[in-house]
């Protein structure tokens, strides 16, 4: 990913609540978000905002927000918890 493809702004501010469980993490349920802010809880508790720019059946790709900046990253969606 070049840095033109970073995100257009920091993501909200606003924390979403994590509530149930959410739908099963796959390919076809994260495409959708291309081109969004997505937050993610991991397996075993870490949390944060993705930029997603692409997903396959193995992993999400994008930016991740970390102390007031975007890191880029590929995520293992077998890692993932849940999102919103």
């Amino acid at each position: 990913m070049t840095p033109s493809q970073r995100p257009p702004s920091p993501p909200p501010d606003r924390i979403p609540g994590r509530g149930k469980r959410g739908p099963v993490v796959s390919e076809q349920a994260l495409r959708p978000y291309l081109g969004t802010y997505l937050f993610v809880w991991m397996v075993g508790g870490p949390q944060f905002w993705v930029y997603v720019k692409s997903v396959d059946a193995a992993r999400l790709y994008g930016y991740v927000w970390d102390r007031n900046r975007w890191h880029a990253a590929a995520i293992p969606l077998l890692y993932i918890d849940t999102f919103y």
